[in-house]
């Protein structure tokens, strides 16, 4: 169900001329603070921050 909505969604903005970059099953677990922050969230690392930091220079 998840990847039919992401492909929804970008499907959505590509057609609007829309960048994206789908990282959303790029990074494995140990990559969100979760565990040490509470409940499951999508708070990254700094491991996580500097992984989608990467990939965003890649873009622009």
């Amino acid at each position: 169900m998840i990847t039919d909505n992401i492909k929804i969604v970008k499907n959505v903005l590509v057609g609007n001329y829309v960048i994206v970059l789908d990282l959303s099953f790029s990074l494995p677990t140990e990559d969100f603070v979760w565990e040490t922050e509470g409940p499951i969230n999508e708070h990254l690392s700094d491991k996580g921050r500097l992984f989608v930091a990467q990939e965003l220079a890649k873009v622009f």
